[in-house]
């Protein structure tokens, strides 16, 4: 075989623009034993190009052994295999010869099958080869077919796959217009199936009618019981039946936007109770109301069939995020919290305003939640100070995970919370105030309680888009410098897109530098530091060791304060991650980038997108990449100027440096 699927160009949609990123990185089930001790970099790229005539050919024998065997396979009834292969060296031919290798000693099994997001390789014909090989495959563990439009046909063929299959334990399904038809072939096969985990449906159009097939699968999984009246012999006879039959052991349900509505929600809150299995549901924008809401609390409050000590089945995790259950049915959740045994509750984007907030507040106190999202809803200062007054009180026990952005809390809001952090009586670790127009007020209240608390637990901050400038930079930039306390247990804090400037990204770097941070992970990203305020958070690189991820993008730092940052970096031993994508260093700032990865061994993944880069600097990362053997991704994307052949050339360094990556941990795995 040869390098695996080889490095992909990663697509991301923001909005209504698409981006293509190169973002060169592979994925190794067999690595190649060229690459156990390799002499130089530049040698493993000829060998590798030597030796795509002979992978060819071997690609092709593969194709062929799997051809030959198939007649001989033991498929469902009504499962055919293709008469053929597709051509050699696809990512379609891979994955079928993978599903077709018989494991050895020298050659592990293959455990993923990834063809997700690849319709024109894959096709209807396709589909149906996967489904046949994937039902007799007794070795793959992931399955990705997402987004290959392979309609309820194709979801047919999938649902017969998984049903025989019984190694898989998690598969993408996702965004295939499947339908209420191939959703039910799904459901049928599945309630015997005892292997599958974790059921990804998005963008299905399951609708209503799909999801009261699914509440049958979920039903399917509940715990089997005797009636008061039988006898002894038949309830051991039962229980006997049920030892031999496999039971459905769904533990994740993915059905974000799938056009389910109250019906929908109402389908599935129906068999919650009974469901032994489930603990994670999405339901993420289905146009799911009050009356869906009402339905859900009402399965979460009540018991069933194996749902193991509380309402709602196993459930745990619930996701309504950007549905419409408004106040009244934030109110209808909350007031299900003590009955069940709920940990994380995602209501983002649901219209709540300050009495849904309050009312979810007053329920913390006797609940097991443990993280509550509302962000982007309607709670304003009022919510805030509700939800401030139960963390505070020592009630909330269990709450370590809060997200409050952009809900409009302003300053007052942000105090309101500050006075819980100081409080001591609080346990949490995460919270989200992004995009809440705190400003420096808001800054220096959040701040200063964590400077006065006696109780550090706070581990993440998110304080982005907030309107904070040089004096609420100040702020953060005390609080980082405490010797202890707070600023040795904050590891991750994000003030991006702020209005910092120059002089907060010195302040910044000057208490990144101090001896008591023990920051982790740090997003300035956007804030106009410029290249005086990277020279600032540059000499901080030289003396800290907890930073590993650093994000200074859309920073306008340009080649000066590439050069700076680099040069810092050099010594350093700890930063893995640097993202310093559009700020303008061209080919000048790559020049120093490249001779940062001819001594570093440190990084891991570099952002240099949106950079003005051109050739001369692709070729200099390039050649730089002939001696580093540590860096795994590269985003090169939106540098119009670099050729094909400069990307092509770069994909494949990076792409030795992960499989020598993937052939460290097998072996010390091996060890």
């Amino acid at each position: 075989m040869g390098l695996g699927q080889g490095a992909r160009r990663a697509v991301r949609t923001c909005g209504a623009e698409t981006v293509v990123n190169f973002i060169f990185y592979v994925y190794f089930p067999r690595l190649p034993s060229l690459l156990v001790g390799m002499p130089s970099k530049t040698a493993a790229r000829k060998k590798k190009r030597e030796d795509a005539a002979a992978t060819a050919a071997a690609d092709a024998e593969s194709a062929s052994m799997f051809n030959a065997g198939a007649a001989a396979a033991s498929l469902p009834p009504g499962m055919t295999r293709a008469a053929s292969l597709p051509e050699h060296d696809t990512p379609l031919a891979r994955a079928l010869q993978d599903l077709a290798a018989v494991p050895s000693a020298d050659e592990p099994p293959e455990l993923l099958v990834d063809l997700g997001g690849q319709p024109d390789e894959v096709g209807a014909d396709g589909v149906a080869q996967v489904a046949a090989a994937l039902a007799t495959n007794a070795t793959v563990v992931h399955v990705d077919m997402s987004s290959l439009g392979m309609g309820p046909e194709g979801g047919a063929r999938m649902a017969e796959a998984l049903g025989a299959n019984r190694t898989v334990e998690s598969a993408d399904l996702g965004a295939n217009g499947l339908g209420a038809e191939g959703t039910a072939a799904l459901a049928r096969a599945l309630a015997a199936n005892g292997t599958l985990v974790s059921l990804h449906l998005g963008e299905n159009e399951v609708g209503a009618a799909g999801c009261a097939s699914l509440a049958a699968l979920l039903r399917a999984s509940s715990s089997p019981s005797s009636e008061s009246g039988a006898t002894a012999a038949a309830a051991a006879a039962a229980a006997a039946a049920a030892a031999t039959a496999a039971a459905s052991v769904l533990a994740e349900l993915a059905l974000h936007a799938n056009d389910i509505g109250d019906a929908g929600a109402t389908e599935l809150a129906s068999a919650l109770p009974e469901s032994a299995s489930l603990t994670r549901l999405d339901l993420g924008t289905n146009g799911v109301g009050e009356a869906g809401a009402t339905k859900l609390a009402e399965a979460l409050c009540h018991g069933g069939g194996g749902g193991g000590g509380g309402g709602g089945g196993a459930l745990q995790e619930l996701d309504l995020s950007c549905n419409a259950v408004g106040d009244h049915g934030a109110a209808e959740l909350a007031g299900a919290l003590s009955a069940c045994s709920l940990r994380r509750l995602t209501l983002d984007d649901n219209g709540i305003g300050a009495a849904g907030a309050t009312a979810l507040a007053a329920a913390l106190a006797g609940a097991s939640l443990c993280a509550v999202d509302l962000d982007h809803n309607e709670v304003g200062a009022e919510g805030a100070a509700s939800l401030a007054s139960a963390l505070g009180g020592g009630n909330a026990t269990s709450v370590v995970e809060v997200g409050l952005r952009y809900n409009d809390v302003g300053a007052a809001g942000a105090i309101a919370i500050g006075g819980a952090l100081r409080s001591g009586g609080t346990v949490l670790r995460t919270l989200g105030m992004s995009g809440n127009g705190i400003g420096d007020d808001g800054t220096a209240a959040l701040a200063d309680a964590l400077l006065e608390s006696e109780n550090h637990v706070l581990r993440s901050l998110d304080l982005s888009d907030n309107g904070i400038g040089a004096a609420g930079a100040a702020k953060i930039s005390a609080l980082l410098l405490a010797a202890d306390g707070a600023a040795s247990s904050l590891t991750a804090l994000d003030i991006s897109d702020n209005e910092i400037g120059t002089e907060g990204g010195a302040l910044v770097g000057a208490a990144l530098g101090a001896t008591g941070t023990a920051l982790h992970d740090l997003n300035v990203g956007a804030n106009a530091v410029g290249a005086e305020g990277a020279a600032g958070i540059a000499a901080a690189l030289r003396t800290n060791s907890t930073l590993a991820v650093l994000n200074m993008l859309f920073n306008d730092i340009g080649e000066d304060g590439a050069a700076e940052l680099t040069a810092a970096l050099r010594g350093n031993t700890t930063v893995t991650s640097l993202d310093i994508s559009h700020n303008g260093i061209g080919d000048g700032g790559a020049l120093h980038v490249a001779e940062l990865l001819k001594l570093n061994t440190t990084l891991q993944n570099i952002n240099l997108s949106g950079n003005d880069i051109g050739e001369a600097g692709a070729k200099a990362l390039d050649d730089a990449l002939n001696s580093n053997e540590t860096l795994r991704t590269l985003d090169l994307s939106e540098n119009e100027d670099i050729s094909d052949t400069a990307c092509a050339s770069i994909e494949e360094a990076v792409s030795l440096n992960e499989a020598m990556f993937q052939t460290g941990h097998l072996l010390a795995d091996d060890e």
